[in-house]
């Protein structure tokens, strides 16, 4: 007959005969005690026990677990704090306000040479530092900012392990991480009812969004002068999402504006070989042309070409050129390529940029507050390259930008200048642009709102 093998019981049934045995064993101990056994036992208890020798056996993780503790490095924990960029600050400012180490600002520099440039550091801007708690040696930096395509990104540096002091090499390892981007086209549908900036923005753009639709049609329209009320835009352009929050726009794809009945439109292509780029109209006609309408972003006219009332000499003046007003630091850039003929200052100009172009065309820059980088005489510049910031300087009422156009040496209306277009989309890439313009024209003739 089969027996059933209950292991729990038989564990249990032996438990309980080890608990009887050891009373069993301390009742017999007991019985056992006679008063000479007595006297004996409280005798040799007046001798101290002599402690067991502990004996350490030959165990890596021991032996540096107790250099640990003699050091006492055991208890170290990094110490973070941080800390904002204030105003006018660079980032050696920062760091030095909280106990750098000037050896340590240094190599971090270095570090980020390359990967982050120091010089964009701005006002609001977090900076986290980690540093040992016994010597304040910095063990980490990272700065917080916005990355070109507006999502949160951040520049970190992290001390290399084994640096001697005084090694010629950066003691850090510096890199960018960026927030993943996602884009979802959108179409964004008005009329202007007072300005193209407000109306835009109360179709849902920004201001970001208004100078690159700008962008687009700013070789055909003067969008300081001829805006009117009642004209109508169309935009497909791309929202930009990071960690599900939206943050900013991203590419024009296509655009339309109806200027007094006038019907303009640009699609963005770029051949996959990278070989065209631009905007284009329906029938692949480029858009740019040689000269740009304005020499800046955006901004209001304060003075237009012809005969004015000078603010300064008090009189009725030939005003040879236009004026923007902007606040004191806007980038100012070329309308065309050019070489620069002149760059220096003037008691009436000011800071002054002369450039000369091709087809006897040059182009004036007076007022600046100074100049970009690399801008001299005989530089070569590119069309829409940053040359200059606006200023106040020479005979000015306050900072603005004063543009004017000369024609084999005489000035004229930089307004009423036409300008040849450059090349169309060369026939093998027309199938590509097609492909690539029908999505979009579907969605500008579909009028979709949002």
């Amino acid at each position: 007959m089969k027996q059933n093998k209950n292991p729990l019981g038989f564990l249990i049934g032996a438990l309980l005969l080890g608990v009887f045995w050891g009373l069993l064993s301390q009742w017999g101990a007991k019985s056992e005690s006679t008063p000479d056994a007595q006297k004996a036992a409280s005798e040799e208890k007046t001798v101290a026990p002599t402690p067991p020798k502990i004996v350490y056996q030959d165990n890596a993780a021991q032996d540096l677990a107790l250099a640990l503790i003699q050091n006492g490095r055991h208890a170290q924990t990094p110490l973070k704090s941080y800390d904002r960029v204030g105003r006018n600050e660079s980032l050696s400012v920062v760091l030095d306000r909280n106990g750098i180490d000037s050896l340590d600002v240094h190599h971090l520099s270095r570090s980020l040479k390359g990967v982050f440039d120091v010089r964009t550091v701005r006002p609001g801007r977090v900076v986290v530092l980690e540093r040992e708690s016994n010597s304040g040696k910095l063990l980490s930096f990272t700065y917080r900012y916005r990355g070109e395509n507006g999502a949160p990104a951040k520049a970190v540096a992290t001390r290399l392990p084994n640096k001697k002091h005084g090694a010629p090499e950066p003691w850090f390892k510096a890199e960018t991480i960026a927030t993943p981007v996602t884009t979802q086209p959108v179409v964004l549908v008005g009329k202007v009812k007072s300005t193209l900036y407000q109306s835009l923005i109360d179709a849902g753009g920004n201001a970001y969004l208004v100078n690159r639709f700008a962008d687009v049609f700013t070789w055909d329209i003067d969008f300081y002068r001829e805006v009117q009320n009642g004209d109508a835009f169309k935009v497909v352009t791309e929202k930009k999402y990071a960690n599900g929050s939206f943050v900013g726009f991203g590419r024009v794809l296509a655009a339309e504006y109806v200027n007094q009945g006038r019907a303009l439109r640009g699609y963005l292509y770029a051949s996959k070989d990278e070989k065209v780029q631009g905007y284009f109209d329906e029938k692949g006609k480029c858009l740019e042309k040689t000269f740009l309408k304005n020499p800046m972003e955006i901004a209001r006219i304060t003075s237009r070409y012809g005969q004015r009332f000078h603010p300064v000499l008090k009189r009725r003046k030939q005003h040879n050129g236009v004026d923007y007003g902007a606040s004191r630091g806007t980038p100012f850039w070329a309308v065309a390529d050019g070489t620069v003929k002149e760059a220096r200052y003037s008691r009436s100009a000011g800071n002054m940029i002369v450039l000369r172009h091709r087809n006897g065309y040059e182009t004036e820059y007076f007022h600046a507050k100074g100049f970009a980088r690399g801008i001299r005489r005989g530089a070569k510049v590119k069309q829409r390259q940053i040359i200059g910031y606006v200023g106040s300087t020479g005979r000015s009422t306050g900072p603005h930008l004063h543009f004017g156009m000369k024609k084999h040496g005489r000035y004229v209306n930089p307004g009423r200048q036409k300008f040849p277009a450059g090349r169309p989309i060369p026939k093998k890439y027309m199938g590509e642009y097609q492909k690539v313009m029908a999505p979009l024209k579907i969605q500008l003739e579909e009028n979709q709102q949002i």
